[in-house]
């Protein structure tokens, strides 16, 4: 399985829409599934915004089996 793109979306209950990007632990799961994944998300004035998963997500740890 490889990742190589994600679409983040937040609602808050009666507001409606809501930035977010991918939390700490989902911008790990994610990175070891696709390191060069494009993440789009809304920021918090609710502007579209496209990164590269490495770029949120600097000096990750990568596991290697033995």
């Amino acid at each position: 399985l490889r990742v190589i793109e994600v679409a983040v979306r937040a609602h808050r209950d009666g507001r409606g829409p809501n930035g977010a990007s991918p939390c700490g632990a989902c911008r790990q799961a994610l990175i070891e599934l696709g390191p060069d994944a494009e993440v789009h998300y809304l920021d918090m004035d609710l502007r579209p915004v496209s990164r590269r998963l490495s770029e949120l997500l600097l000096d990750s740890f990568h596991f290697t089996p033995n």
